[in-house]
């Protein structure tokens, strides 16, 4: 299946307009920032997806980390992963392009139904 990419920061972008009748003028949004907007939680840092997952202790994050592989395995996608007592960051992006893919927003909007 061949990978649609996505170039990001600000190559591509989506134009929104509350049409031509209204106060509001034409407004370029990048394409990587709307798609971020469905994602609860995670942010675009130097070009990787990024978040940070708080437990109340180290074997809380620990289960979580088990879960995040088993997704990751069965994407075959894998993200950066750190953690440490009560505390998980995630780092998503696509290796071989160094850089956002489909996959990588994919991969986060399943992380968070962990």
């Amino acid at each position: 299946m061949a990978q649609r990419l996505l170039r990001l920061p600000a190559v591509q972008s989506m134009v929104f307009s509350h049409g031509a009748a209204s106060r509001f003028s034409w407004v370029r949004v990048p394409l990587s920032a709307f798609i971020i907007m469905k994602i609860k939680g995670w942010k675009i840092k130097k070009g990787k997806l990024c978040k940070e997952f708080k437990f109340k202790d180290f074997k809380e994050t620990l289960r979580f980390v088990n879960k995040v592989g088993k997704v990751a395995e069965k994407q075959g996608h894998h993200p950066d992963i750190y953690f440490t007592w009560g505390k998980c960051a995630i780092e998503i992006y696509t290796h071989s392009i160094k850089g956002l893919s489909e996959k990588d927003f994919a991969l986060a909007s399943k992380i968070n139904k962990i």
